[in-house]
């Protein structure tokens, strides 16, 4: 997951290094929405609201969590678009959308990529555009055979 934002939990947040660590490795052992919003909810409680470091922290866990339910491999996102490639090629997602205005922008498949021209000036605001895209791409799936494992 590339999109110009990484993972990070302000020290004055979280002071203690150890514990800055442990949930550091937590967020990247989360599997599920529900998961997420538990490890939320107990930052909130323990440490107070959340700050937007720690907030677009939890939202990059939900994109991975996405991204792994959609056999998405890798997403790229950059100021000029974003490309998605799948673990089986995209073999479950319909083309019937592709082309067509989709939020964000039209989809269009190049070089074994679903790839969505949409510009975004700030980090946050391909944050953003990569949720969008992959609420496309959930719309699009089919369940005509099997899931790959």
């Amino acid at each position: 997951l590339r999109i110009g934002i990484g993972v990070f939990i302000p020290e004055p947040y979280v002071p203690e290094e150890e514990v800055r660590i442990h949930l550091y490795q937590r967020l990247a052992s989360l599997v599920s929405e529900a998961e997420i919003a538990g490890l939320a909810e107990e930052m909130a409680d323990r440490f107070g609201p959340l700050p937007e470091a720690v907030q677009s922290s939890l939202a990059l866990a939900a994109i991975r969590v996405r991204c792994r339910r959609l056999n998405i491999a890798k997403v790229e996102a950059g100021p000029l678009g974003i490309a998605a490639r799948f673990r089986d090629g995209g073999r479950r997602v319909t083309r019937a959308r592709i082309g067509r205005d989709n939020p964000g922008g039209p989809l269009r498949w190049s070089e074994g990529r679903l790839i969505q021209n949409t510009e975004t000036a700030r980090p946050e605001d391909r944050l953003a555009a990569v949720e969008r895209l992959l609420t496309a791409v959930e719309d699009m799936i089919t369940d005509d055979g099997p899931s790959p494992g």
